[in-house]
């Protein structure tokens, strides 16, 4: 067991951050679109919830692209 103290958290590879809350924002952005369309009452007007539900997509879509870069940037950093 090492008893020194750590000076710091150790770097991590560049990209890596990236690709984290790429995926986060993937994942979240479609139900937040559909969550925020339900939650503001889209459901009783025609096509809005469909809107929303759209932009939760374009911005998961954004997501997957920035996870994407930023896993090109991992991987060309680490090999």
């Amino acid at each position: 067991m090492n008893a020194e103290p750590q000076h710091g958290a150790e770097p991590v590879a560049p990209g890596f951050w990236m690709t984290i809350l790429g995926a986060i924002l993937a994942v979240i952005a479609p139900l937040a679109g559909f969550l925020g369309g339900s939650s503001t009452g889209a459901v009783a007007r025609e096509n809005a919830l469909g809107l929303w539900l759209l932009v939760g997509l374009v911005i998961g879509g954004l997501g997957v692209l920035v996870a994407f870069v930023g896993a090109q940037r991992w991987w060309r950093a680490t090999h």
